[in-house]
């Protein structure tokens, strides 16, 4: 078992010992950019009936506290070519949108639900594939399911799940990745894996009739805050700069917000998605 992986698990287990402050509202608030080298915005993203419909080049919405003990957000980023991964992107949001009432129906089994709305989405990008006579394309999906405190993180490729747990960074997703592979086995750190070609390269995107891989449960406290996020964030920004952003009291407006900026200031080689949820 990697370092990362004893840290997820210790970091879990104890959460789950301490008295648990049940959330009462959430706020949520997304920021989306085209970057400053792309020519589209392939990202995409769902909260609460929102997402980028047109997929417009900048991006930030803010929903309005709310007492929701029950929701589904992602992110997602689309890839193979400038249309097709726009498309592809924006049909896993709509495509959420569509499962997100069964996903939160306690009388079904939300497993079964996602891998349903897993096998839509590889459909639908076929469909939209054949469509365009294109080779390839698809899409990375990052999705949490939220219910009565706690959360449910599902995710394929190499968009991200973060917890900020008492001032700690937690991360709940493990790069669908060749270079993730290399980091699981000690051959390199994340941050030598980065300096490599295979580093883009993900094993495993909608498109290409993989399913949602769940990343089990996290019981969530008041003053937790979630972020999902494209890898338009964590190519340039590492854990600890995350977690910083994430615990300065001058970003509590706009987290989403800072933390995009943040990665244009660092070049914004790719598009850039964050969405963040504070539990109160």
């Amino acid at each position: 078992m990697s370092e990362e992986t004893t840290y997820k698990v210790a970091r879990q287990t104890a959460s789950e010992k301490e008295p648990w402050n049940k959330p009462q509202k959430i706020h949520m608030q997304v920021a989306s950019d085209i970057g400053l080298k792309r020519k589209v915005n392939q990202d995409n993203f769902y909260a609460m009936g929102i997402a980028n419909e047109d997929c417009e080049e900048h991006m930030q919405a803010e929903l309005p506290m709310m007492d929701e003990n029950a929701f589904v957000c992602g992110v997602f980023d689309g890839m193979g070519g400038e249309a097709c991964g726009e498309d592809a992107s924006y049909i896993a949001a709509m495509d959420l949108q569509q499962y997100s009432d069964e996903l939160l129906d306690d009388a079904l089994d939300m497993h079964e639900v996602m891998d349903s709305y897993s096998d839509r989405v590889n459909a639908d990008i076929q469909v939209m594939l054949q469509e365009r006579d294109a080779v390839s394309g698809g899409t990375t999906a990052s999705v949490i399911v939220y219910k009565e405190g706690m959360v449910y993180p599902y995710y394929v490729g190499d968009s991200r799940i973060y917890l900020y747990h008492n001032e700690t960074l937690l991360r709940l997703t493990e790069d669908h990745s060749i270079a993730q592979g290399w980091i699981n086995q000690k051959i390199m750190t994340e941050e030598e894996a980065k300096t490599k070609r295979e580093w883009h390269v993900i094993t495993r995107f909608f498109g290409e009739n993989y399913r949602m891989i769940s990343r089990g449960q996290h019981r969530i406290h008041t003053g937790d805050r979630l972020l999902i996020c494209s890898d338009g964030l964590t190519d340039l920004c590492n854990d600890t700069d995350i977690e910083r952003i994430l615990r300065d009291s001058h970003a509590e407006n706009s987290y989403a917000k800072s933390l995009v900026d943040y990665a244009l200031s660092l070049g914004g080689v790719d598009n850039v998605t964050c969405l963040v949820v504070d539990f109160l």
